[in-house]
């Protein structure tokens, strides 16, 4: 029987005589995150962490200590990556793999590539400015790149209407809910059945646009017709339709005398003599999601796509105590205990008014929105987003933004 009981890997650390270029290198060449770190007086110390567990440790070097701080500080260093198969090395795995050797190509970093004896992947070897030694694997899985989350639904211009008639759903018990049956449609598009993804899509536009959805409204009447596909086994809950997933949807409010009127439009369409549009902000995205997908209780794939969401917000690495992303990682840890969805933390609990909360904002972009999902997708077990949820809004605003002057 083993000594220990429940073990697992807790953090790989790393002594460096100049931790801040060390830091740098891992900022920008696997995408750590610089979290917060214990203030130790004699010494300092960067922490950084890789979604959705992995710690590294970067200590500042103690000149009196007698270990080696590297491989090239050896008596007769070794600094040649092909002789890194057979020794100490720290392996990741990346979904881009050609792109990311590039990379290090051009950033004058030398590497060792070969292959394993399956002859389906890829290895590459290569030294950090320490030289502790490297390794990056190809992995297709690694982050997976159907990113479908991506796309919001956005018929083509003239072709959909809201039917201002009550929603004529299909009698037959097998039959699914099609869009010729909630709008007033032409095409192919009217024989598509309404699928989870692109009611979760129509939510985050209309909440990012009008402030919450609207009851009756075009995202009400779509969820409601996706959860009886998805209850009569007709769609799957990750489903998208085609449509959905190639063009993506923006939702325009317009001031009619009857009140307002959500339509779908292209992103190019402007309406003359109407206001413009602002971008939308990566706080105002997540304060969508408090609308769409408020009483989801907060997981670790919420709390880590947060803080991907307030690091690209404020344009700083560091998690601010106290401050949102520190707020969904506590509630995570809380809910983790807790066996009761009604006495967990809700998302709603940590995104209301957190356009007040963040130190800084920004307009939502797709380099955002891509960063923010792939956290939620990194640390959900199934590697899927949640319908409206955190990267489902800041893919949302990115999608809107485009059109924006």
């Amino acid at each position: 029987m083993a000594a220990a009981e429940g073990a697992c890997l807790n953090h790989v650390s790393r002594e460096s005589s100049d931790i801040k270029r060390l830091a740098k290198f891992y900022l920008e060449i696997f995408g750590f995150e610089q979290i917060e770190s214990p203030n130790f007086v004699e010494f300092e110390v960067i922490w950084l962490k890789l979604s959705p567990n992995f710690y590294l440790h970067l200590i500042n070097r103690n000149p009196e200590t007698k270990l080696p701080e590297g491989p090239w500080s050896a008596a007769s260093p070794v600094a040649d990556p092909k002789h890194l198969p057979r020794g100490h090395h720290i392996c990741f795995s990346v979904s881009n793999f050609d792109s990311f050797v590039q990379t290090l190509k051009e950033k004058g970093i030398e590497t060792h590539e070969t292959i394993q004896p399956d002859g389906k992947t890829k290895q590459v070897f290569f030294f950090d400015p320490d030289g502790n030694g490297l390794e990056v694997a190809s992995r297709s899985n690694c982050v997976p790149s159907n990113l479908h989350v991506y796309s919001e639904y956005q018929p083509p211009p003239h072709t959909a209407e809201m039917s201002q008639e009550q929603p004529r759903w299909p009698q037959a018990e097998q039959e699914p809910i099609r869009y010729g049956d909630v709008f007033l449609v032409s095409g192919n598009l009217a024989s598509k059945p309404i699928a989870p993804q692109d009611a979760a899509m129509m939510q985050t536009a209309e909440a990012s646009v009008l402030g919450q959805t609207q009851k009756g409204g075009p995202a009400a009447v779509m969820q409601s017709a996706a959860n009886r596909n998805e209850r009569a086994g007709l769609v799957g809950h990750g489903d998208i339709s085609d449509v959905a997933g190639e063009q993506g949807v923006t939702v325009v409010e317009i001031d009619v005398p009857v009140g307002r009127y959500v339509e779908p439009t292209p992103v190019q369409q402007t309406i003359p003599g109407g206001p413009v549009q602002a971008a939308i902000t990566i706080g105002e995205a997540l304060e969508a999601t408090a609308q769409t997908a408020g009483n989801k209780p907060v997981d670790q794939s919420d709390a880590a796509a947060i803080q991907a969401a307030e690091t690209r917000a404020t344009g700083s690495n560091v998690v601010t105590p106290g401050g949102v992303a520190a707020t969904a990682q506590s509630a995570a840890t809380f809910n983790a205990g807790m066996t009761r969805d009604e006495d967990k933390i809700k998302l709603t609990d940590v995104l209301t008014g957190v356009t007040v909360k963040l130190p800084a904002d920004k307009a939502a972009t797709r380099q955002d929105a891509e960063g923010v999902i792939a956290a939620e997708l990194r640390n959900n077990p199934n590697m899927t987003t949640h319908p409206g949820g955190v990267a489902a809004s800041v893919a949302a605003a990115a999608r809107l933004n485009e059109g924006v002057p």
